[in-house]
């Protein structure tokens, strides 16, 4: 059985991710966590076990000739075809379109719980 606590961390770590993929990393939203996730005490507070992160606080510390506002821009938005389009819809529609079924899936999902989302720009809902 799911925890509160489980949930409250499940939770956090959406959102923590959720921002890293929808702002820019220089933005005023995101900054501080690239920040955080730059220095090695995040490890302690991310709620999975140091060995399940190893890899991933490795991957912080490896140098790239793309810089990380390079290849979100490249990876997320373009202005070329996205090599990783971050909507559901375009991963798990068999079309892989925006605004497919998924996306209407969601969408009733949302309206028969009572869930409304406010989006900045004029973009599907599952956005991730």
């Amino acid at each position: 059985m799911t925890t509160f606590l489980q949930r409250d961390d499940f939770a956090v770590t959406a959102r923590v991710l959720g921002a890293l993929f929808y702002y820019s990393p220089e933005s005023h939203e995101t900054a501080p966590l690239v920040q955080a996730l730059l220095n090695d005490d995040w490890q302690a507070q991310w709620p999975l076990d140091a060995e399940a992160l190893a890899p991933v606080a490795a991957m912080f510390k490896t140098h790239s000739e793309e810089s990380l506002p390079q290849a979100w821009q490249r990876l997320f938005i373009g202005p070329y075809a996205l090599p990783s389009p971050p909507w559901g819809s375009v991963w798990l529609d068999r079309e892989s379109v925006l605004f497919g079924d998924s996306t209407l899936a969601l969408r009733q999902w949302m309206r028969e719980n009572g869930i409304q989302f406010e989006m900045q720009q004029n973009e599907p809902e599952d956005h991730f």
